[in-house]
């Protein structure tokens, strides 16, 4: 694990319809983020696909699915705990 001054750190990314950019995003995390959490709902496009690709290549990333539409909030407030279930230190959302 890659840690930044001896903290564990995530990013929380909220996607909606992010097919065409969402393994571009996913790439320009810096390294020494530990966790990518990629929070998606609704998912009327291939996106999800994309992001399961992506986390088989790339271990950090944590995706998580939603059937519904809960609102950017909502899915950052959801990163943001899983998070700290996690034990992270220190979490920012991006995008």
């Amino acid at each position: 694990m890659i840690m930044y001054k001896n903290n564990k750190t995530s990013v929380v990314v909220s996607v909606y319809n992010e097919k065409m950019l969402i393994k571009f995003t996913l790439k320009s995390i810096p390294d020494y983020i530990d966790k990518i959490y990629t929070e998606l709902d609704g998912f009327p496009d291939k996106t999800f696909e994309s992001i399961d690709e992506m986390a088989e290549k790339y271990r950090k990333i944590i995706p998580i699915k939603q059937e519904f539409n809960s609102g950017t909030d909502a899915e950052i407030v959801t990163g943001y705990k899983r998070s700290l279930e996690d034990g992270i230190d220190i979490a920012s959302s991006y995008g």
